[in-house]
């Protein structure tokens, strides 16, 4: 029978991260290749017909906006972390067998400052 190792995650080995880095790159140029090039390109037909400050405009707009939008929901999500953990019952189980929720809080107990900061700023990103 196969059992949990004693602590902790496993250490990743240098080629692993190096695999994971030029995943995530690839990733990343996929996703944004076709809108960079989208917007070349409508960049171009507008200063070809001379409204390129049309186009600088909506862009500028656009940007705004990401920000705006990323900056509220995400500052509502910490907001809500922060007064979610602040408010939270201080509750000791007897053993951790008792508890099913342990391993998990010890986790986010650990890495505190990974789920208050990283949470609300990926999400932020997604909704903008």
């Amino acid at each position: 029978m196969a059992t949990r190792p004693a602590a902790g995650l496993p250490k990743l080995s240098r080629r692993s991260w190096i695999l994971i880095g030029v995943g995530v790159a690839l990733l990343i140029v996929l996703i944004s290749g076709s809108p960079l090039l989208s917007a070349y390109v409508r960049w171009l037909w507008f200063g070809e017909v001379g409204y390129r400050q049309v186009f600088d405009t909506i862009t500028l707009t656009r940007i705004t906006l990401f920000f705006s939008v990323g900056a509220v929901v995400g500052g509502a999500l910490a907001a809500s972390l922060i007064v979610a953990f602040r408010t939270r019952p201080v509750f000791v189980p007897v053993t951790a067998s008792d508890d099913p929720l342990a391993r998990y809080r010890a986790t986010i107990a650990r890495r505190l400052k990974l789920f208050g900061i990283g949470l609300p700023v990926v999400v932020g990103l997604i909704c903008g």
